[in-house]
C-alpha cells in the first residue's frame, strides 16, 4: 500500500508538470515514428502490437534518460534516486494499464474470472506507454538541470520508424 501511495504521489507530480512538457516536446521522435500506427484503424491483434511497441520504446527511452541523468551525478545516493524514481515509473506504469484494464471489464464478477473487452490489452498497453512518457519528458526537461552552462539538447535513444506492418504480417501467417 504503501508504494501505491508514492507511485500515486510521483505520478501527481509528474502529471503536473508533464502536460506542458508533453506539448512542449511533443516533436519527439518516438511519437513521430508511431503517429501513424497509432491513429489508424487497425485489427485486435495489430493494436496490441503496436501499443506493445509503443510502450516499449517509452520504457528504454526511460531508462536511457534515467541512465544519462543518472552519470551526472558523482555520488551513489544521488545516483540511487533517480534509480528509485525509475523504479516508480515502472510499478506506476503496470498500475496504470491495470487500471484501464478495469474500464473494459466486467467489474460486476469477481477479478479472477473477469471477462474484459476486445480493446483491454491495447488500452492498458497504451496507458503504460503515457506514464512512461510523461515521467521521460520529465527527466529530459530536467536533463541539463544541475548544469545550467550546458547547452548540449537530449539525445533520443529511439531511432526506429515505427511498425514495418508488411514483416508483422507476414509474421504472424
Amino acid at each position: 500500500m504503501k508504494k501505491i501511495i508514492l507511485c500515486m504521489a510521483l505520478w501527481a507530480m509528474t502529471l503536473l508538470g508533464g502536460v506542458a512538457q508533453a506539448q512542449e516536446l511533443s516533436d519527439n521522435p518516438i511519437d513521430q515514428a508511431f503517429a501513424a500506427d497509432l491513429n489508424t484503424g487497425r485489427s485486435t491483434y495489430e493494436l496490441n502490437y503496436v501499443t506493445s511497441e509503443y510502450c516499449k520504446a517509452w520504457k528504454a527511452e526511460l531508462e536511457h534518460a534515467g541512465g544519462i541523468i543518472k552519470g551526472r551525478y558523482v555520488f551513489d545516493a544521488d545516483k540511487e534516486k533517480i534509480d528509485a524514481y525509475v523504479a516508480a515509473v515502472q510499478q506506476l506504469s503496470k498500475v496504470a494499464g491495470d487500471v484501464e484494464r478495469l474500464n473494459w471489464s466486467d467489474t460486476t464478477m469477481e477479478p479472477a474470472g473477469r471477462h474484459v473487452g476486445t480493446g483491454a490489452t491495447s488500452a492498458g498497453l497504451l496507458a503504460q506507454a503515457r506514464t512512461y512518457k510523461e515521467a521521460t519528458l520529465f527527466l529530459i526537461q530536467t536533463y541539463g538541470g544541475n548544469n545550467p552552462e550546458e547547452k548540449a539538447a537530449y539525445q533520443y535513444l529511439y531511432a526506429g520508424q515505427g511498425i514495418d506492418w508488411a514483416a508483422v504480417r507476414k509474421a504472424a501467417q
